[in-house]
């Protein structure tokens, strides 16, 4: 035995016994499988004293190259065994002291400043450590017994890494030798020995390093290591917690280095899809409503997984839902760090479904390792759900080839009436729509158009198929932005912006009445008193909602306020009869009654037995025709009623007014004439004749007859 002591002045320096074995021959490794000491010749290495040593394991062979051990205790024991000395018993061992300084590849630059480097020694262990808190500012180093020397056999080293925060990483610092070298020759022969190379599967039976994804060896073992060779560029877990075991055997060669490996943390999400039984995940608006937010994101997985991986993201919307996907970073980089070697073609796949499955079918893209990575382009759903699906064959240890983060949001589909195909945002309204509002589209996503050059234009067309002849329709509240086209800002109206050239370019809305081809403008500049009331002159009306495209994006991309708020209604049915009224004298009767006319017009309402047919509006236009270039005063009585004279003014009415003045409302019970006189007159909307409405209303199913007769008020 030959003992060796750190002298005292030493000590306290916390120096490190190197030995050095200059040349060595005891004993042979043979027996039945090869790898046990043939006989009483071998040596031992006490790290520690005998009295520390647990179960010390054996070297035996003979070795012409210098190898070296550091030991990892200030004392240690040599203990050769032979039965005799003879010629194949020999040694030539140096021993030498290194301070922390003079050995880096152990205790780093600055030894002093890290204490826990190297984890905390368990206590009554020869190998067993604890490493907490590692990070990419404090790396921890896990590494073999006897680093950088040989490593000790007949140990069983447990490895508890802890990382800051997920995910947690463990690989070869790139300004050390990278190599690993863990059971690479079982022979002292080093020109017939043969030597393996780097394994991580499960044929590693000698000496090996076990590496688990969690907190111990009852978690998902990621590989197990042996041979020498370049370890994997770096090993990713699935939370900040790994565990590692180096087994040796009991007798072997003094040869092998072992590991030199980190551990820090790979910033990234926090929580990965992946399990050891599945990695699937439900991504739903509702989760992005209960915080707030207005897109969710996906990450590839950015950890280990094993061969034959199948994960699914499923973004699943409501009904009324549509979905976009865009992928603001995407890389598709060589299979680096693969668990198996597959050959092929597609050893790892992206694929993104329109529907909630991989429906063939509704495939919208496949990337495989050679396809050209998408970025910023909108990838649009036809339905509520999008699937991305990501298969590997090779698995991985440091994450996946196809780097990704990806984001989505939720459109709002819902249309108010029937969509014009072809279209982006045009709808039609007939009787048949179930609601009488609408507004500027739910879908902002209109907003954000491909080319900014192109303004975005929508129209509402409200069109009469049931034989109503006018529609009124009440445009509650504007809120559109204005835009100074001279300087590119957008903000309150100002005078400037208000001149007609640039009230042009402004984000505008537009009332089209079809029977006379005229519109009103609104924007952020119009004086309008809202709400703002019109009636049309037919059974065709339209909204044209027009926004400047280079503005869309910035003023109403996911605004949830509406740029306008309308509502229409039809009046005027068939029973009303036609809409002008032409003649000097006429009248307008319910029920029909017997009446001669001459240069009159007359109007029975179609309810030949007085039956009462419901709630019921309707608008006469009197356009007094001119003679000789002149226009005369007119008057109107209301010359009968048959209701009882408790029927409320909002049930049953009849008012006389121009466009924008009311001459008077009669209601059951009333009966009175007036005149209007020539200055009284109003200048219609679509013709230079004095327009005067005659409006009827009847809101319940309250029967009735009125008469109402117009004659003008001077002799003809």
């Amino acid at each position: 035995m030959i003992s060796i002591q750190t002298p005292e002045h030493l000590k306290h320096l916390q120096s490190v016994p190197k030995i050095t074995f200059n040349r060595l021959s005891v004993g042979e490794l043979g027996g039945e499988d090869g790898h046990k000491c043939i006989g009483d010749r071998y040596f031992m290495i006490l790290d520690g004293g005998w009295d520390s040593a647990l179960n010390p394991g054996r070297y035996c062979g003979s070795y012409d190259q210098v190898y070296s051990y550091y030991a990892e205790n200030e004392d240690v024991d040599l203990l050769i065994v032979v039965d005799s000395y003879d010629d194949f018993v020999e040694y030539d061992i140096s021993i030498d002291w290194l301070s922390k300084e003079e050995l880096p590849e152990r205790f780093g630059k600055v030894p002093n400043l890290i204490p826990s480097l190297r984890g905390n020694l368990v206590q009554g262990t020869v190998c067993e450590r604890v490493f907490s808190e590692c990070s990419r500012l404090s790396p921890c180093h896990v590494q073999s017994p006897g680093y950088p020397g040989i490593y000790p056999k007949n140990v069983q080293c447990r490895y508890y890494l802890s990382a800051a925060s997920p995910h947690i990483q463990l690989y070869v610092d790139p300004q050390s030798r990278n190599v690993f070298d863990v059971g690479s020759r079982q022979c002292d022969d080093l020109l017939s020995c043969p030597i393996r190379g780097l394994s991580h599967f499960d044929d590693c039976l000698l000496d090996y390093v076990k590496i688990y994804d969690g907190l111990d060896e009852l978690s998902p073992l990621i590989g197990t290591f042996c041979g020498v060779g370049q370890f994997p560029k770096s090993v990713i877990g699935t939370s900040k917690e790994m565990f590692l075991e180096f087994h040796t055997t009991h007798d072997g060669p003094f040869l092998g280095t072992g590991f030199d490996l980190r551990v820090d943390h790979f910033p990234g999400m926090a929580q990965s899809i992946y399990t050891i039984t599945s990695c699937h995940k439900v991504f739903k608006v509702e989760d992005l409503e209960s915080t707030n937010s207005l897109e969710g994101i996906i990450m590839s997985l950015q950890h280990w997984y094993p061969p034959g991986t199948n994960c699914t993201y499923l973004i699943q919307g409501k009904p009324t839902q549509f979905i976009r996907l865009y992928f603001p970073s995407f890389q598709i980089n060589p299979i680096e760090n693969p668990l198996a070697q597959v050959n092929g073609y597609c050893r790892e796949s992206l694929s993104l479904y329109d529907d909630t499955w991989s429906n063939g079918m509704k495939v919208i893209k496949t990337f495989c390792e050679f396809s050209k990575p998408l970025e910023n382009v909108d990838i649009i759903s036809n339905g509520n759900s999008l699937l991305l699906n990501f298969i590997s064959r090779t698995g991985s240890y440091s994450g996946s080839s196809m780097t990704f983060w990806a984001k989505y949001d939720f459109f709002d589909n819902r249309h108010y009436g029937e969509p014009v195909p072809g279209t982006k945002c045009d709808e039609i309204f007939t009787e048949d729509t179930p609601e009488r509002y609408f507004a500027s589209p739910r879908n902002t996503l209109l907003f954000k158009p491909t080319n900014q050059e192109q303004d975005i234009r929508c129209a509402y067309r409200i069109q009469s198929l049931g034989g109503h002849a006018r529609i009124r329709i009440v445009l509650t509240n504007i809120d559109l932005k204005s835009f100074d086209i001279m300087n590119g800002n957008v903000g309150p109206c100002v005078k400037k912006q208000c001149a007609p050239t640039h009230c042009q370019e402004m984000d505008q809305i537009q009332i089209l009445d079809g029977s006379v081809g005229n519109a009103s403008v609104f924007n952020q500049c119009s004086k309008t008193q809202f709400p703002y009331d019109y009636l049309s002159h037919g059974p065709d009306l339209s909204l044209i909602l027009r926004v400047h495209g280079k503005t869309s994006f910035m003023n109403y991309f996911k605004s949830t306020a509406p740029l306008f708020e309308a509502r229409f209604e039809f009046i005027h049915p068939k029973a009303c009869g036609p809409i002008a009224l032409e003649f000097w004298r006429g009248q307008i009767a319910l029920p029909p009654v017997n009446s001669y006319s001459y240069w009159t017009q007359s109007l029975y309402l179609d309810n030949p037995r007085n039956q009462d047919f419901g709630p019921m509006e309707c608008v006469w236009d009197w356009v007094g025709p001119n003679q000789n270039g002149t226009s005369a005063p007119v008057s109107f009585a209301v010359e009968a009623w048959n209701l009882p004279s408790s029927t409320p003014c909002s049930s049953f009415f009849v008012e006389i007014r121009s466009i924008s003045k009311s001459y008077g409302q009669f209601c059951a019970g009333q009966t009175k004439a007036i005149v209007l006189p020539q200055q009284q007159q109003e200048p219609s909307e679509s013709t230079a004749s004095e327009v005067i409405r005659i409006h009827f209303k009847k809101l319940t199913s309250v029967g009735g007859s009125f008469n109402i007769s117009w004659k003008k008020s001077i002799s003809d």
